[in-house]
């Protein structure tokens, strides 16, 4: 007999997956054992902690491929067997590690850097050893989009916005419509899961509310770009509606994250920069997959929720192993975590 779509069999399935995946919560790097972490003084003594392998001697790029690469197994593996709108969105979300290779290779072949320097920087995909880059890049940024094999829903976003790329051919701009493109999908993927009282959808929507603060932010602060050319990069169905993206994409630096507060972020400390925007967008993620994961329990809706947990984790496992590298001290690097502490 099915139940809700799915056999008895796969329901208790995904409710042994979710029982486990509560008890793995308690490995991850949060807390406590983050701030243990941030005491720490080398990579190689990140690496020993946490029993990564990251080559010999360890490094920084070595460790943030290898914590990359894990998770984007743990997204695979965690596809299977769940439902199969939620197997969707998490496959969705695995894709983003090509959407990000895409720009590696498109910001090298603008640079005109050899095929090894760009490759070193790919995560679990690599290009032919003798890849040759065209003598000259297409103008039309959907050529250009094309040449890294991506999906036919993001290069639509790229030919929708032709126009807008004509206005500023840049790599801000190509790279703003590959990330405009995947979200879109992300949202509609997203809205096709049920069973979690819009825990996921909620979970698509902040970081396509993300995705579209900081456009704002930087493309206007940091680029001077016009608000109708940043209206072009905007996501349907975001929490944050065209109107009120258009306002933001307007407004001062000062003046917007005001704009964005109670939908992109919850609050913020007195004289935020950028950064610290950026860092309560994130931290706001970070509580909606906390409160998917204890709602779900024992259902599909805590794995969801723990993969988002699990983001955060490698965001801060990344920053952790560049301040190490860097040697920054361990309360400063304590306060550029997620969430944010001092």
């Amino acid at each position: 007999r099915k139940a809700a779509g799915m056999t008895q069999s796969a329901i208790r399935d995904i409710n042994f997956l979710a029982a486990r995946l509560h008890g793995r919560r308690s490995a991850l790097a949060e807390g406590a054992r983050l701030d243990e972490l941030c005491r720490l003084r080398t990579v190689g003594e990140l690496c020993h902690a946490l029993e990564i392998e990251a080559g010999s001697p360890p490094t920084a790029d070595a460790f943030q491929r290898r914590v990359l690469a894990d998770y984007a197994d743990e997204l695979r593996a965690l596809a299977e067997g769940v439902p199969a709108e939620y197997a969707a969105f998490f496959e969705w979300q695995r894709y983003r590690f090509h959407v990000e290779n895409a720009k590696v290779v498109l910001r090298g072949l603008w640079a005109r850097r050899p095929t090894a320097e760009i490759n070193a920087r790919l995560v679990g995909e690599s290009l032919p050893a003798d890849f040759q880059g065209p003598a000259d890049l297409p103008a039309d940024p959907v050529a250009l989009a094309r040449m890294t094999d991506l999906d036919p829903c993001i290069l639509a976003t790229v030919a929708g916005a032709s126009e807008t790329y004509a206005r500023l051919s840049s790599l801000f701009t190509l790279e703003s419509l590959l990330d405009a493109g995947y979200l879109a999908e992300l949202l509609r993927r997203a809205a096709r899961c049920r069973g979690d009282e819009g825990g996921v959808r909620a979970l698509a929507g902040q970081e396509a509310a993300t995705f579209l603060t900081m456009l704002a932010l930087r493309g206007a602060g940091n680029y001077r770009l016009p608000a109708d050319l940043l209206g072009a990069f905007y996501v349907e169905g975001a929490p944050l509606s065209r109107a009120a993206f258009a306002r933001l994409a307007a407004a001062s630096p000062d003046e917007a994250p005001e704009l964005a507060a109670g939908i992109a972020f919850d609050a913020l400390p007195p004289g935020a920069g950028v950064q610290d925007v950026e860092a309560a967008c994130w931290g706001r993620y970070l509580r909606l997959a906390n409160r998917l994961f204890r709602r779900g329990h024992t259902n599909v809706a805590a794995v969801a929720g723990f993969l988002g947990i699990r983001r955060i984790e490698v965001a801060n496992l990344i920053t952790l192993s560049e301040g190490l590298r860097l040697g920054m001290d361990g309360h400063a690097l304590r306060a550029r975590l997620i969430p944010r502490e001092t």
